[in-house]
């Protein structure tokens, strides 16, 4: 791996993509779980730079509960790497198609409802509100929205019934 965070310590590897590669980590300073989110190619693109500078403002913006906290942007080599908390929250989606008891499931609607609420009312629209981009943590429930990476911020002129046509991401959420 190509990445020189030499103030952290890598734990694992989470996901790789064509363009992303996550992983869990230790702040070595002070031993804090992090998730270190950077490019997963040696020379990325302009875009995908843009876009984890571009992650790394809006999750500044929206701090607050129900969103992952962006803790910063770090550089390696000509690369940014986005340093988020890990607060111990696992991917609901890789419960194996396990269902969530109702009463978990519910708990997750609200807490996902509510924390688009805060995004929307911060004029940011997410995008990409799946299963996999929420997690929950196992005994707690607490519940976060994560990849902002296509999110996009709605200036006040061009909140219209166009922004319906401009839809990405996954549908039925």
């Amino acid at each position: 791996s190509h990445m020189s965070l030499e103030s952290y310590e890598i734990r694992e590897t989470l996901s790789k993509s064509r363009t992303t590669l996550v992983r869990r980590a230790v702040r070595k300073l002070d031993g804090v779980p992090v998730i270190l989110k950077g490019p997963s190619r040696e020379h990325p693109t302009a875009r995908e730079i843009g876009q984890l500078e571009f992650e790394y403002r809006v999750l500044r913006r929206l701090e607050g509960p129900g969103i992952v906290r962006a803790l910063d942007l770090e550089r390696a080599g000509s690369s940014p790497v986005l340093v988020l908390e890990d607060y111990g929250g696992e991917n609901i989606d890789l419960r194996g198609g396990a269902l969530l008891p109702l009463d978990v499931f519910f708990n997750v609607a609200i807490a996902v409802a509510r924390a688009l609420g805060r995004v929307h009312a911060r004029n940011v629209v997410h995008k990409d509100v799946t299963l996999s981009n929420t997690l929950m943590h196992p005994r707690t429930h607490e519940v976060k929205l994560i990849d902002f990476g296509i999110a996009s911020e709605l200036s006040r002129e061009h909140q219209s019934a166009d922004t319906a046509s401009q839809l990405e991401g996954t549908l039925p959420f």
